[in-house]
């Protein structure tokens, strides 16, 4: 019964361990994206609307063939909806122009 003994003492060390890092990886989440939270979370507590802006004039063409939204626009929607993913905050992915 020892080899058993020791199996089971190893499984229940490596278990213990695995919940280690978790808890410490969740804690540093928490840590990290405090201040985001505390500053996006009563912005997110009512429906957020993000508006888009099109090009409609003629020297926006330059660099927007379409005339729809900007590629820098686009960019920053993205990166605004990530952080506030990596912050364990509310976000929608619907944006309308």
């Amino acid at each position: 019964m020892s080899g058993v003994d020791d199996v089971v003492l190893n499984l229940l060390a490596a278990l213990i361990g695995a919940g280690f890092v978790a808890g410490w990886r969740w804690l540093r989440v928490q840590f990290r994206y405090r201040s985001a939270r505390r500053f996006w979370r009563p912005l997110l507590q009512h429906p957020t609307h993000v508006v888009i802006a099109e090009f409609l004039s003629d020297d926006a063409r330059d660099f927007e063939m379409a005339g729809l939204t900007g590629l820098g626009e686009l960019h920053s929607m993205v990166e605004l909806l990530d952080g506030l993913a990596r912050a364990d905050l509310p976000t929608s992915s619907r944006v309308s122009t």
